[in-house]
């Protein structure tokens, strides 16, 4: 296995929750659907990245990717109206994935002779946010060509996951990130999830919730401006902001924050689907008497710094700090913040017009925020475990963040304190 898919399974294993790692491809289909095209579609995908036919599994002690020379991906038909459909992709999207038989399952769900919604489960372990993208081109060209008869050649996938495995474990580990996130969280109190309504339960449910919410653009554009002067990105003001409001609901002086980091960076794995992002813990101080602008340049280190050291799995850095000997079934980052800027979304089909539906599946963390640029503005989703927290919880934690942004762009000057008990929060 890959340090990533090492870090998914064992993350895995350790929550007992298998459905909080899992990502979905779906999307509703407008138009008579050919069934027998979609089926060859993903079964050529499925031939094409060894990722998709592979076991994970523990073999000699070892955790390795078991490549299947032929696998034929079962879609499953379902006949559903209107009414339930939400309920039901959402049953669909929670069902476990056994990563020793396969780390895949695709359904049509059928709602009319000419209406119908396509979604494929995917375990994370063998996918990123990115791999949906390649999916999105290589189903739209072998869909298009399996319906009207004119073939399309596809690049030959290189390098597959197993070769990337083998590569990353010659090339071993990092001993500077070593160092590095040694000396980060060598001294790191058990993180806490800000604002819980419960404490973790001895047995977790896999119940999840999830409140959508935007970003106005107007307030988008302050982020930027205030990015822009800073010298950093976007990113960063988000993360600050949630340091300061995690900080602010729990009375600390510090928190956790973990955030997705890619492995595509060099461009050679741009056509690979694969579990090719891991998670790095930000450890954020959040001073109360520390200027807001302040707090975004410390951030803007912090941030930096876990970034030049990402080569580093989070598996790793859990075992080679002591950090999991030292918060046992605590979680590092309970809290995890991802920004995406740059994905659309798309199926090009013929005589079908394809609408993306975001299935959300459980968080990486008990508390998730995803934000999407759109134009000037973002929309935000807040995922949430709902062992943890009820639903008006959640809302106005989403409703403090607004607030807590706003003032913080607006008077980068002011006190991190007083920023917080200018919007209800101390």
């Amino acid at each position: 296995m890959t340090f990533e898919q090492e870090s998914v399974w064992l993350a895995e294993r350790l929550s007992g929750e298998s459905s909080r790692y899992l990502e979905c491809w779906a999307y509703r289909l407008h138009g008579a659907v050919d069934a027998d095209a979609v089926q060859w579609a993903l079964n050529r995908i499925v031939d094409r990245h060894e990722c998709l036919r592979s076991r994970l599994t523990m073999l000699d002690e070892r955790l390795v990717q078991v490549v299947e020379p032929v696998h034929t991906t079962t879609l499953e038909h379902l006949d559903l109206g209107e009414n339930g459909l939400d309920e039901e992709l959402h049953r669909l999207a929670e069902r476990p994935l056994d990563l020793n038989v396969s780390p895949l399952r695709a359904a049509l769900v059928h709602l009319s002779p000419t209406e119908s919604v396509l979604l494929v489960q995917i375990h994370h372990a063998v996918v990123d946010r990115w791999s949906l993208d390649i999916l999105d081109e290589e189903f739209s060209r072998l869909y298009s060509a399996r319906v009207t008869g004119r073939p399309q050649e596809l690049t030959p996938v290189s390098p597959q996951m197993g070769e990337y495995a083998l590569a990353q474990r010659a090339a071993g580990l990092d001993s500077a990130a070593v160092d590095y996130w040694r000396d980060r969280l060598h001294d790191i109190p058990v993180p806490l999830s800000p604002l819980a309504d419960r404490p973790p339960p001895a047995a977790p449910s896999s119940r999840s919730g999830v409140h959508s919410f935007t970003i106005a653009p107007e307030l988008g554009r302050q982020v930027h401006g205030l990015a822009r002067t800073a010298r950093t990105t976007a990113f960063t003001v988000f993360t600050a902001t949630l340091a300061a409001l995690s900080c602010g609901y729990l009375g600390t002086d510090e928190t956790v924050i973990g955030t997705p980091v890619s492995r595509r960076a060099d461009g050679d794995l741009d056509g690979t689907i694969g579990c090719l992002t891991d998670f790095v813990p930000l450890r954020c101080p959040v001073p109360a008497r520390q200027e807001f602008a302040g707090l975004v340049a410390e951030t803007r280190t912090t941030v930096l710094g876990a970034m030049t050291h990402g080569s580093l799995s989070y598996a790793e850095i859990m075992a080679r700090t002591g950090v999991r000997r030292r918060l046992r079934s605590a979680p590092l980052c309970p809290t995890v913040l991802g920004l995406d800027d740059d994905r659309v979304g798309r199926l090009d089909l013929p005589e079908v017009s394809a609408e993306r539906i975001e299935v959300h599946s459980r968080g990486k963390g008990a508390l998730q925020l995803d934000l999407a640029v759109d134009k000037d503005g973002y929309d935000a989703v807040l995922t949430y475990d709902r062992d943890r927290y009820d639903p008006p919880t959640v809302r106005r934690m989403a409703e403090d963040l607004c607030a807590v942004l706003g003032t913080a762009v607006a008077h980068p000057d002011w006190e991190t304190a007083e920023i917080l008990s200018s919007n209800g929060v101390s």
